[in-house]
């Protein structure tokens, strides 16, 4: 575990009062196994599904495995648009 504190702020008051809440508390005695949903890297089309019944909301990632092509003109303009337009409501 992690604690971070960003600010302006007395920095041994804000240490004691991470140790006053924290230093008592101790890791599960048998924690579960980590299991790697791992997409290994390939040529053609693949899918990963992956289910945990900790995570309460569905989650769909595309990604596009290519080179950048980024075309400075109007009509790329207009393609690269309509492509944010396309994920935005595949989200």
């Amino acid at each position: 575990m992690a604690v971070i504190a960003v600010g302006d702020f007395d920095a041994s008051r804000v240490d004691s009062l991470v140790r006053e809440h924290f230093e008592g508390l101790a890791g599960p005695v048998n924690p579960p196994k980590r299991i790697d949903y791992g997409v290994p890297m390939h040529s053609e089309t693949l899918f990963s599904i992956v289910a945990d019944p900790e995570v309460t909301e569905t989650t769909l990632a595309i990604y596009y495995k290519h080179a950048s092509r980024i075309d400075p003109t109007i009509g790329g303009l207009r393609a690269s648009m309509l492509m944010e337009m396309y994920q935005s409501m595949l989200s």
